[in-house]
């Protein structure tokens, strides 16, 4: 259904047509003019279009919940400067702005710090409208009074984007609100302080805030959970920005609120920092993304499970020097991770994939040095050692294996070979088909696959060690490089 001027009416519930009111900005002169062009009646009963120059008495001709709404017209501008000033209080009527980007009607909200425009009933749409704060210390401009649910701002944007005039915070709702919505809307902040939150909940249940771009310098954060349990909240695709050294974007009140925050991505003013979103209780965090001021890559926000492989991806995550995470260096530690995870069988793929451990303080001794411990089954492995501090004296050394079972004591090398005085930088190596254990003070080794290629080992449960003949001074790095044989089989190194 259409009305004269061909703008599509809403229908309501019950297929009553919904009204349609267009606010535009004109002269008292152009009345008539357009009442006969428009319309215009003083007591529409027919879904007739009418044309008020203020939203105020645009709203005074809505008929509750039959769906009616008010079209603010492209460049249409009001001011809001006491409290109470507009009150949309019809409940099921939608409030739409027509135009696009800076065309878009635009409510500002100027002289006092109270002026505001009420929200008095349930069922209520804003759509596609700016709020502009032209005073500074604006609180709760738009305020939802206690009780009334229901009520949704879709692609809205608000702005107090001067320094001088910031807004405490846009919203503020009660505890008996339910079901605020804030979708895909803009909120343009300044990076100078003086602004708390851009929305705070004061408990309620089932809000929902998706799609916010929001920055500016926020005491608080710039979505805050204030003092009261909030239930079943959303928060999601959102992209935050918080200039202030609080360094929060999302703050909670460590009480048992319940809802998600899903794929936000958040920024907050120190370099360093980790706490994006804190104090949330009972409210679980999915895929969201939090970095510092440096403009680093964004690193998942959330405490990992215990024993999962989150706790090894944030590890590789967050190092930022020139030395591989231990964890990703030696897969252990994800191999772990999956245990515990998926219980007693690790996946065949997995358990095939080559692994390395390091015992990087080996020393020589009179005796054995315990280098490897292997548990859970056996391996098939390659061992190199590298010298870290030069050797301070004459000593033989070679490689031996205590084992479980059989109980017994297996040589891994031929004989023993001097290792007497070797600088720093010498690489051990076991080479051949009786494995001799083979020093080489260049460092670089060029290994021979046809007539002397490295040594293998099949090495079950037990302990690998250094046997030397003499204590010296010096330190020995060794290296295991391995493919588990069994899904259960684990190195790790000797303490």
């Amino acid at each position: 259904m259409v009305d004269k001027n061909g703008l599509e009416l809403g229908t309501a519930a019950g297929g009553h047509p919904g009204k349609r009111v267009l606010c535009k900005n004109i002269t008292a002169a152009d009345t008539a003019t357009l009442r006969d062009t428009f319309g215009y009646k003083t007591d529409p009963i027919d879904g007739s279009t009418l044309i008020f120059t203020d939203l105020d008495s645009a709203i005074g001709v809505l008929r509750s919940g039959l769906g009616d709404e008010i079209l603010l017209s492209s460049g249409y501008t009001e001011t809001v400067s006491a409290a109470g000033d507009i009150d949309f209080d019809v409940a099921g009527s939608k409030l739409i702005g027509l135009g696009v980007g800076d065309a878009r009607p635009k409510i500002t909200f100027d002289t006092v710090d109270t002026a505001d425009m009420d929200f008095g009933a349930d069922n209520l749409l804003v759509e596609n409208i700016i709020f502009v704060n032209d005073v500074d210390g604006l609180n709760e401009p738009l305020d939802i009074e206690a009780s009334v649910d229901n009520v949704t701002f879709r692609n809205c944007e608000f702005r107090d984007d001067t320094a001088a005039k910031q807004t405490d915070a846009w919203f503020v709702t009660a505890a008996t609100n339910t079901n605020l919505q804030i979708l895909d809307c803009r909120h343009v902040g300044s990076d100078t302080a003086g602004a708390t939150a851009f929305v705070t909940f004061v408990g309620g249940s089932k809000h929902v805030v998706k799609g916010l771009k929001s920055n500016g310098d926020f005491s608080a954060a710039n979505i805050r959970i204030l003092t009261t349990l909030t239930s079943d909240i959303l928060i999601e695709d959102c992209t935050l920005e918080n200039a202030n050294a609080v360094d929060v974007n999302i703050e909670g009140n460590s009480l048992s609120s319940t809802g998600w925050i899903r794929n936000c991505s958040c920024r907050i003013a120190t370099d360093g920092q980790t706490t994006w979103i804190n104090n949330v209780g009972g409210i679980t965090i999915y895929e969201s993304f939090g970095a510092d001021n440096s403009g680093e890559a964004g690193q998942r926000i959330g405490t990992a499970n215990t024993g999962s492989i989150e706790d090894d991806v944030s590890e590789i995550l967050t190092d930022t020097g020139t030395t591989l995470p231990a964890t990703l260096a030696t897969i252990d530690g994800i191999v772990d991770d999956i245990l515990v995870d998926t219980g007693t069988t690790l996946p065949a793929t997995l358990a095939a994939l080559p692994q390395c451990v390091a015992k990087v303080d080996g020393a020589v001794l009179t005796g054995n040095d315990d280098l490897f411990v292997i548990t859970g089954g056996p391996v098939r492995a390659r061992i190199v050692g590298v010298v870290t501090t030069i050797i301070g004296g004459a000593s033989n050394m070679d490689l031996q294996i205590v084992t479980t079972t059989p109980a017994a004591t297996v040589n891994l090398n031929a004989a023993p070979v001097a290792i007497n005085d070797d600088a720093a930088g010498t690489s051990y190596y076991n080479v051949g088909a009786t494995s001799v254990f083979t020093p080489v003070t260049a460092g670089a080794v060029i290994l021979d696959p046809v007539t002397v290629d490295e040594t293998y080992f099949i090495l079950p449960i037990g302990t690998v060690h250094a046997r030397g003949s003499a204590a010296q001074t010096g330190v020995i790095a060794w290296y295991m490089t391995f493919e588990p044989l069994s899904p259960l089989s684990v190195v790790t190194a000797a303490a």
